[in-house]
């Protein structure tokens, strides 16, 4: 069974670009190494330029935790630019 996570990110205003930057890499880094990741995608708010979702959909649990293991190659990447913690929002589809 699958498992998707729906994250709000709000990064500080001066670092939008380098937000935008990080995020793009991370995809990439992420649709090439990581099998098990069924669908990986930043969006930016329209409403709020600060404020990014990333959208996560993984094969399964290992999957997941094989995922958020190679997040401390990007850790320094991602303490740079957030203004708050990351708001993990763990969801299921409607069918």
């Amino acid at each position: 069974m699958t498992v998707a996570l729906i994250t709000r990110l709000v990064v500080h205003p001066s670092s939008v670009a380098r937000a935008m930057s990080v995020f793009a890499d991370m995809e990439a880094d992420v649709h090439a190494n990581e099998p098990g990741t069924v669908e990986y995608r930043y969006y930016q708010s329209t409403s709020e330029p600060t404020v990014f979702w990333v959208h996560e959909v993984f094969a399964d649990e290992a999957a997941k935790q094989a995922h958020l293991g190679r997040h401390g190659q990007r850790r320094a990447d991602f303490d740079a630019i957030l203004a708050a913690p990351p708001e993990f929002n763990a969801v299921a589809p409607l069918r």
